[in-house]
């Protein structure tokens, strides 16, 4: 009789004994033609740490004890660390079965050895298909694929017929996944049939157990930090935290927790397996919320939201993937910035402007660096663009006592090297009713902004424009120009739409002033002074010029503005008054010294031999009443008169005025003329 041995996974086992018969060859055959052939997929998981140094040896194992199986062709479980392969953790493996009887010449323990020793390292320097053995097979079986019970089998192999007492079969580990198997099973050897443990019989369904060594993955993120000025140059950001999803984007599942840049700006999730992933950025540190109207530095990106836009995902798919390409760079952008001032040649007066004037205001817009989509994120070695802005528009509001009115606002769009910017091509320009301000709009109809203003992104806007002081302003009180800027990182059409806001107001102000005409009392002391009706005043600037009154000038508003002459000849509207109450005032001018000049002094009054000067300022109008005196006339003897009496007569005069609580007398001898 003579023995045969396979090599199952290194180990020998005993094959069918056949049984010489007469010389003619005539013989009853007892081994099975056929058998079938079940693989049960074994795999140990490799350590973290020797995941991290890409160790691929086979004691690279979890507790570092891989299981073991004597080859017999029964059925068995596996041990220590080793456990069933898991295909939907560690993807798809695939065995391809070689009918290689025709060139295995040597069916000896050390010949079975050699012959997977020689398809092994053909396969290692991936020459499969150039191996002797491989290229010499008679039959290949189609290629198998583990199950989700971790076996396949091939059925119907020939096992011994007429031509051969057995057949000796290779099965290669032809498929496996990238990255998640590190190191795949040695190619079994085996001569069929195989007899059972027992050795009373054939086995007519045998049991391999070729194994594996697995890892979980690990994903690196680098999280980055554009420069506002459109430079290029970036910085690591820190502190900054993302949550793993597993499934589509938009309705996956959370995995694991939240995890935070460090100080490098990185980021590890490891222990993954099989599946769809993606990355969404949690608002934290200097990074706001682009759904909410936090305030932040940079701008979370659309690409890192939770639904369809998101751009952080990645798929380890059946098939593996390579470790390298398990990494992403992301960028954060700043958020668009926005200041309002007056024109610093308006500024003169802190703020105040008389009625008809025009003010003059300048809105910087900060335009950010991904207006149109942002380069410099990638994952998985692929570059991306982030999302373009879907909104980024302005709305210009005036309070009332402020006009719009578009043909005298020498409105402009100016990019930091003086180009101007086109209305109609780079933004449109909408007027508000009732000269309330204006709207612009820089998103056009494909919903981008131009390539002009695109052009200039990390650098400023600035919007030049006046407005008009009109007569409905309400003296020392705060006229606000108001500024909205809208925006919103992400089209409009894709996930949640929420538009922030920065809103810069300016105030400018219009003041005046208030008198009072009274007497200077009795023998100018002031005590007992009386109101004065029928005082007439003209008021002078420091230019020297003469207030005129207000009439609408030549312009397209209908505002009625200060008129100033030269001479005081000139005036005629500008004439102030005083009441019954001895009362008058002026209104609408700007902070100022001024002259207050006496034309016509009451009846029975002497005209002020000297101006007056006033300050007008926040305040004047509202909180302080200026006064203005005259004396009254003297009253002169009767020219020429011989009457003496009158004169010659002493008098005394008692003047009784209350002050206060209390009562106090005036007396004053009055003298004859001769005295």
């Amino acid at each position: 009789m003579m023995t045969t041995t396979s090599l199952i996974t290194g180990t020998p086992v005993h094959a069918a004994a056949e049984q010489e018969l007469s010389p003619d060859g005539d013989f009853t055959r007892v081994a099975p033609a056929t058998v079938n052939v079940t693989l049960h997929k074994g795999m140990t998981e490799q350590t973290p740490a020797d995941a991290k140094s890409n160790n691929i040896s086979a004691s690279a194992t979890k507790n570092g004890k891989q299981g073991s199986i004597t080859a017999d062709g029964e059925t068995q479980d596996w041990n220590n660390d080793t456990e069933n392969y898991n295909p939907a953790l560690y993807g798809k493996v695939g065995y391809t079965a070689y009918d290689i009887t025709a060139v295995a010449k040597d069916v000896t323990t050390d010949g079975i050895k050699a012959i997977g020793a020689s398809i092994q390292a053909s396969q290692a320097a991936g020459k499969l298909a150039d191996n002797e053995y491989i290229k010499g097979a008679t039959k290949v079986m189609p290629e198998q694929f583990m199950t989700t019970t971790n076996t396949t089998t091939f059925q119907n192999l020939a096992a011994s017929d007429d031509t051969s007492e057995h057949h000796v079969w290779a099965f290669v580990e032809t498929t496996h996944a990238k990255g998640l198997v590190t190191q795949i099973s040695a190619p079994i050897v085996a001569a069929l049939p195989l007899t059972n443990k027992a050795g009373n019989k054939f086995q007519t369904d045998s049991q391999l157990y070729p194994k594996n060594i697995v890892q979980k993955l690990t994903f690196s993120l680098i999280k980055h930090g554009d420069s506002p000025s459109g430079d290029g140059k970036t910085t690591f950001l820190p502190g900054v935290a993302f949550q793993l999803y597993s499934g589509k984007p938009g309705s996956g599942t959370p995995t694991g927790t939240q995890v935070t840049t460090d100080a490098n700006g990185k980021l590890t999730v490891s222990g993954l397996t099989v599946g769809s992933y993606y990355f969404v950025e949690v608002a934290s540190g200097d990074v706001a919320d682009i759904d909410a109207d936090q305030e932040g530095t940079y701008l979370m990106g659309a690409d890192a939201r939770n639904d369809s836009a998101n751009k952080l995902n990645f798929t380890i798919t059946d098939a593996g993937v390579d470790p390298t390409t398990l990494h992403a760079d992301m960028m954060n952008y700043h958020a668009p910035d926005m200041h309002k001032t007056l024109e610093a040649s308006d500024t003169n007066f802190n703020s105040s402007f008389t009625e008809g004037t025009l003010a003059s205001f300048k809105t910087t817009i900060h335009t950010p660096n991904d207006i149109k989509g942002g380069k410099g994120s990638e994952i998985g070695g692929e570059s991306y663009i982030t999302e373009p802005y879907g909104v980024f528009q302005g709305s210009d509001t005036a309070d009332e006592g402020l006009t719009w009115v578009r043909s005298e606002s020498d409105f402009q769009a100016v990019e930091p090297d003086g180009t101007v910017l086109k209305e109609g091509t780079d933004y449109t320009l909408t007027d508000k009713d009732n000269g309330r301000g204006y709207d612009i709009q820089f998103i056009r109809e494909d919903g981008k902004v131009s390539d002009t203003v695109a052009k200039y992104q990390g650098q400023e806007i600035t919007l030049t424009y006046k407005m008009v002081v009109d007569n409905d302003a309400v003296i020392d009180k705060a006229l606000y120009n108001t500024f909205d800027l809208a925006y919103q990182n992400h089209p409009t059409n894709i996930g949640k739409q929420h538009v922030r806001h920065i809103i810069h107001k300016v105030p400018v102000y219009t003041y005046g002033a208030k008198f009072v005409k009274k007497s200077t009392g009795l023998f100018g002391t002031g005590v007992a002074d009386t109101k004065l009706q029928g005082a007439q005043y003209v008021v002078q600037n420091s230019d020297g010029k003469y207030f005129n009154g207000f009439a609408d000038g030549a312009d397209d508003d209908s505002t009625a503005e200060a008129q100033w002459v030269d001479k005081l000849s000139d005036v005629k509207e500008g004439v102030l008054t005083s009441g019954e109450d001895g009362s008058f005032e002026i209104k609408g001018l700007h902070t100022g010294d001024y002259v207050l000049h006496e034309i016509k002094a009451p009846k029975d009054y002497q005209l002020n031999t000297k101006d007056l000067k006033f300050r007008v300022e926040k305040g004047t109008y509202t909180n302080t009443v200026y006064t203005a005196r005259d004396d009254a006339k003297t009253i002169l003897p009767v020219t020429g008169s011989n009457e003496r009496t009158a004169l010659a007569v002493a008098a005394v005069t008692f003047v009784v005025v209350a002050a206060g609580a209390g009562t106090y007398v005036v007396i004053k001898k009055r003298k004859n003329a001769a005295d």
